[in-house]
């Protein structure tokens, strides 16, 4: 699995090196050092798969030499003890195919080196396939068109490793969310998460040969980390709450699978890994769910369980509000002149109903953004502000374009938040749009925020898409707790027979959807490899582009998708409708652009008003100047120089990922044995007009087998799914004792809003309600009308006031001290007064006052005169 490594050293004339040999080495090519008339020939080396130097734009072109640019770095540097360049040394997920690895370290370097001014040569060595990594040797002056200048200082402060570092897990994980994988690396430290135990030596081939040999300083490294795993070992087998942890990082449940695989990774031998595993099974803190659909037994944590019910009772307090209503005249206003369909109609009544959370599910083209575009106009002409937040930035545009919302992505939302920035207030109406993409963890901090603050939350997902990169569904989650309205007509595609397909896939019956475009003509299965099922892919997609209708071919991975993309250019340059173009270097290396070539943006760009995900024509290329007009609702065109933002490649194909809510007339989807019945159902439902979809005997041997590959289940669950489900505590860490009297979620949130209203008003006072069978003692305070107009009796004891159900008269015992004791529905069925037990008492309404009195007084007496007085 994927690890995080990043090591920075610096290459010196004092350790006797040379930056002309550490190149050689790295780069396995002959060079000679020119100021020591030594040759390093590495020549022979094996492994090294793939070499470039990157450069800042104002570099002179004799940079990209490498036998040139390192002795001008050792002829520059006159000192018998300089520091000649600084090597970054990092492991590659190996989970990425080489050209995604190739993607992800360019993206890295220009982003974090290059851009700052740096000369970065990179060298990404796979001699050992499990061990992919990338050295990247970095010059320590500043570069002009005539060559070295000044050192510049700052690159070598120490802090700017920490920001290396963040950014190398920012921009891997991405990557590997990008090309469909959920492993994940974090660039913390161990201790820094929490987990107790020390982190193991980062080996390569040299003391792997060394083990071999039993000899040697390299064959004591890799003695010292086998120690370091079984000191590691030692510390699970005493305390494993360190590796509980680290199983709950990435997912809410877990199985024998995963805790094995852990505790193989901390384990130097059999026994200890008996002894780890056993710890780790045995802990207090894991909880046993039960088993899975597939009779796996699944299990989960107290932490995991508890942070479940955290955002879900965010959620039950947004629902109990009944809040931000739109006003009839506003609502017809906003339907005049649009045809919505019954079930958005529907759902419109739904979301524009008091309560503070709602929830639309639609299928793919059933026009979400459609509908929220009447939404919209709904709540703002009741007074309200609508905005809109999206996991990517791509489906920001889309909602903003889509339905007016502006929007921007989760995480700068959040960051605001954090700031103090552009907070929410109470006429707000916040818009999750793709909620589906999200982890609890980010979604219960959106919950817990729009609650503390009085907005409205409206969460639109589609459950059958592609699920949370984290941990968790809490979208689905929320939905089977709260309902939803659901947009089932779908309108994307034009055929009644593909609108039923579109139905199937998203309601699970993938075998029965695939049938119906079987017998439409749409299912493509007899080619024998992957490369003849592209070039049939690729003839389709020829035979109809001349239709003017807008395409897309669509693949699992990225090699798949730049293939696709080449061939695509050659069939229209041997049509004589684009030129070959020039070659320009981009983020994902060389490639030929054309006016006419059909584009993808790879990376949001604020300045140039451009997305992730965003399509567009070439109308104009100069030398380095490009003019792109985009495949958006304004048609607009965008200018930039190529050479400052490289985020582009072509557009004809792309990874079903990035295809998410995108929409053409024609989708060609290249089938994969890496496919799910979500994956299958996004990439097969794109289309308006036509599908084709491409498979190979290679990957799949008949039909049966390709049905039940791109059928299969990978949903993510959520631990609270299965506790709750059999019970199992907690439900909630803080009223666990509560639930066993069968209080409703619902009514504990409502008493939870009284209570933090309550508090808000008398901060020097701690709220909470008695319960069934309790004994209340304390000083009479008076009463407090609820906003559901029951009455509750104050008693206070100290800071304490519990709040009993008011069904007598204490009006002439205020400030006195009682003793109350509650029935079975906690009601009062006995008190005492000062020792004298109260028997006959009368009703009492007078001092009863509202909790939205700003200056509340209780009993006709404020709580600071009660506390003296008690």
């Amino acid at each position: 699995m994927a690890i995080f490594h990043l090591d920075v050293k610096t290459i010196s004339r004092s350790q006797g090196r040379s930056a002309v040999g550490a190149a050689a080495y790295r780069a396995g090519e002959r060079l000679l050092d020119e100021r020591l008339g030594v040759e390093y020939d590495y020549s022979n080396k094996k492994g090294v798969v793939y070499s470039e130097i990157m450069a800042p734009l104002n570099a002179p072109e004799w940079v990209k030499d490498r036998k040139r640019l390192w002795n001008e770095v050792e002829a520059t540097e006159k000192r018998k003890d300089s520091q000649l360049a600084r090597e970054v040394l990092i492991a590659l997920p190996k989970e990425l195919s080489q050209d995604e690895r190739v993607d992800l370290i360019r993206e890295y370097c220009d982003k974090q080196f290059v851009s700052k001014g740096m000369i970065a040569d990179i060298n990404i060595h796979e001699d050992n396939p499990e061990n992919p990594h990338a050295h990247i040797l970095l010059t320590m002056r500043e570069v002009n068109a005539k060559g070295f200048g000044l050192k510049n200082r700052d690159w070598n402060k120490r802090e700017n490793v920490f920001e290396q570092r963040r950014f190398w897990q920012d921009v891997a994980n991405a990557h590997l969310h990008l090309a469909g994988h959920t492993t994940r690396i974090d660039c913390r430290s161990l201790q820094e998460r929490g987990i107790d135990l020390e982190p193991g030596l980062h080996l390569g081939q040299a003391p792997h040969h060394a083990m071999s040999r039993g000899e040697g300083d390299d064959f004591g490294k890799y003695v010292d980390h086998i120690e370091i795993i079984r000191a590691n070992g030692e510390r699970l087998i005493k305390d494993p709450s360190s590796a509980i942890e680290k199983l709950t990082q990435q997912q809410a449940v877990f199985n024998d699978y995963d805790i094995a695989k852990l505790a193989n990774q901390y384990s130097a031998d059999l026994n200890q890994y008996q002894d780890v595993l056993s710890a780790i099974k045995s802990s207090k803190q894991i909880v046993t769910l039960g088993e899975n659909e597939y009779g796996k037994t699944v299990y989960s944590t107290i932490k995991m369980i508890t942070l479940e019910h955290e955002m879900i009772n965010q959620a039950y307090e947004l629902d109990a509000k009944r809040a931000h209503q739109v006003d009839l005249k506003a609502a017809n206003q906003a339907l005049s002149g649009k045809s919505l369909s019954e079930s958005q109609r529907q759902a419109f009544s739904h979301v524009i109903n008091a309560g503070d959370l709602k929830i639309v599910s639609g299928l793919a083209g059933t026009g979400k953004s459609y509908l929220m575009g009447a939404v919209k106009e709904a709540f703002e002409g009741s007074g309200c502000k609508v905005s809109g937040i999206c996991l990517s930035g791509i489906a920001a545009q889309g909602l903003q374009e889509g339905a007016g919302i502006p929007s921007m992505t989760v995480d700068s939302r959040l960051l605001q938040w954090e700031q103090v920035r552009e907070g929410l207030t109470k006429q707000d109406i916040l818009v999750i749009d793709e909620a589906g993409m999200l982890g609890t963890q980010k979604l219960e901090r959106i919950l817990r925020y729009a609650n503390d603050t009085g907005a409205k939350v409206i969460l639109v997902h589609d459950t059958e898409q592609l699920g949370a990169i984290e941990a968790g569904a809490p979208s689905r989650a929320l939905a089977e707790r709260f309902g939803q309205a659901s947009l089932t007509d779908v309108m994307r595609q034009h055929s009644p027979e593909m609108r039923k397909a579109t139905y199937e896939f998203a309601t699970g019956n993938t075998t029965k959807a695939l049938e119906r475009y079987k017998a439409m003509g749409a299912i493509h299965s007899h080619a024998v490899d992957e490369k003849v099922a592209e070039r049939l892919m690729l003839e389709a997609w020829a035979a109809d582009r001349l239709e003017g209708k807008s395409q897309l071919m669509l693949a699992y991975t990225n090699e798949s998708v730049k293939s696709l993309n080449e061939q695509a250019r050659e069939v229209r340059i041997a049509a004589g409708e684009i030129e070959r173009g020039e070659s320009f270097t981009v983020a994902k290396g060389e490639r030929h652009f054309a006016i006419g070539d059909k584009v993808y943006f790879l990376k949001n760009d604020k300045t140039l008003g451009v997305k992730n995900g965003s399509l567009g024509t070439i109308e104009s290329i100069g030398k380095h100047q490009f003019n792109i007009k985009l495949e958006s609702k304004d048609n607009k065109c965008v200018n930039f120089d190529i050479r400052s933002y490289q985020n582009l490649d072509h557009g004809y194909a792309a990874t079903i990922h990035k295809a998410q809510g995108v929409t053409v007339d024609k989708t060609y989807v290249l089938a994969s044995k890496h496919f799910d019945r979500h994956l299958t159902y996004v990439a097969c439902t794109r289309h308006r007009e036509s599908l084709a979809l491409f498979a190979h005997h290679k990957d799949f041997k008949n039909e049966e087998v390709l049905y039940k590959t791109l059928s299969r289940e990978r949903s993510k669950s959520m631990a609270v799914d299965f506790a709750q489900a059999r019970w199992i505590e907690p439900r909630n860490m803080r009223e666990a004792s509560l639930n066993k009297l069968k209080i409703s979620e619902q009514q504990l949130a409502r008493e939870r809003l009284e209570i933090k209203q309550l508090n808000k008003q008398f901060p020097d006072r701690v709220f909470s309600f008695a319960r069934a069978f309790e004994q209340v003692k304390g000083i009479v305070q008076g009463m407090v009308n609820l906003s559901d107009n029951r009455k509750m009796l104050s008693v206070g004891k100290k800071n304490q006031t519990k709040l009993v159900a008011m069904s007598h008269d204490f009006e002439n015992h205020l400030g006195k001290q009682v003793s109350i004791h509650l029935d079975k529905e906690g009601k009062i069925f006995n008190c005492f007064v000062n020792g004298q037990e109260k028997t006959r008492m009368v009703s009492f309404d007078k001092a009863a006052t509202s909790l939205d009195c700003p200056s509340q007084h209780i009993g006709q007496r404020s709580f600071d005169d009660s506390q003296e007085r008690g």
